[in-house]
């Protein structure tokens, strides 16, 4: 994980460097408008600016689910020591930072680039345990998220464009200070969650642009979710739990909706928001302490709303 998560601002550092455009290619998040000038990434530079750096676009946004993140996992045939089921349910509240780099050509043509990490501020676990009975407790978390994403788009007329790409999200989350219900708080017990998707997807975007701002709705999705889910809980030293397994049961679906205006000629300010959800249904093997694995039914859900603002800015080169 610690070396994976290095991965993030790795890219979003590679897509914060502006680059030299040859005349054919614009960026930005929208397309050209049929004035010849850009309002997207490009602010109003004209297309024909060869010497124009361009630049991405940065976000950041709001996010506060209190079930962000949902996942249990139910006995098929027998149960583990007496366990028939887990439920956790737990929120994500914090900050997402991202950044869009959109190249586009001459022909229709383009190449979509974006990355993001999230910031968790504040958060907390609810569990529930099916042991004869149901056994509630609580858990203080702490959450790491990350996305990297690449999309090649395709203009079909009517400010329409066809997109399909590949995304992989990364979510981390460590469980501490469990504290039964009614009871008190249990230092000892830890616990962590890792889910990654790795997540193909297709879609359609509507972009509207002038010289002096512009609009982007765009959908995005998948009824295949491809991915791995990992969990493990230490009691004490010498007890444990956990629960692993690959999957592709599932669905994507997320919706993204972009509002800006041009700003002095050269700055791109506007206002987004975005809502995604993962789910997927796949079994998993549990294992604990001194008996024998089984096999549960998962039900993981993955949910997130997010609004925030973007910025963009466009410089001149005396090259």
């Amino acid at each position: 994980m610690k070396r994976t998560i290095w991965l993030v601002p790795a890219m979003l550092i590679l897509l914060l460097l502006p680059i030299t455009s040859p005349a054919q290619w614009v960026s930005g998040p929208g397309f050209p408008p049929d004035d010849g000038v850009s309002p997207g990434l490009m602010g109003s530079v004209p297309l024909d600016s060869a010497s124009a750096l361009r630049m991405p676009g940065f976000y950041a946004g709001w996010t506060a689910r209190p079930k962000g993140v949902h996942f249990s996992m139910e006995a098929i045939d027998a149960d583990i020591g007496g366990l028939t089921a887990v439920t956790q349910n737990y929120g994500l509240e914090g900050v997402w930072v991202e950044a869009s780099h959109h190249l586009l050509s001459g022909r229709g043509l383009g190449l979509l680039m974006s990355g993001g990490f999230f910031i968790d501020v504040a958060g907390g676990a609810s569990e529930t345990y099916e042991v004869g009975g149901p056994l509630e407790e609580t858990w203080d978390t702490h959450t790491e998220q990350f996305y990297l994403d690449g999309a090649f788009t395709r203009d079909i007329g009517g400010r329409m464009d066809f997109i399909g790409g590949f995304r992989w999200n990364h979510l981390t989350t460590r469980f501490k200070d469990r504290e039964l219900v009614p009871g008190g708080v249990d230092p000892n017990t830890e616990a962590d969650v890792t889910v990654n998707c790795y997540l193909p997807y297709l879609g359609l975007q509507y972009r509207y642009s002038s010289t002096g701002g512009g609009m982007i709705l765009r959908t995005i999705g998948f009824p295949v979710v491809p991915g791995a889910f990992d969990y493990k809980e230490a009691f004490d030293a010498t007890h444990s739990l956990a629960a692993s397994g690959d999957y592709y049961k599932g669905y994507f679906f997320e919706t993204f909706f972009e509002f800006s205006r041009v700003l002095l000629g050269f700055a791109d300010i506007g206002v987004y928001g975005k809502w995604s959800q993962i789910c997927a249904d796949p079994n998993v093997t549990i294992s604990y302490t001194g008996v024998d694995p089984q096999t549960f039914q998962l039900a993981l859900r993955q949910t997130s709303w997010t609004v925030g603002g973007r910025l963009s800015i466009a410089f001149g080169s005396p090259l």
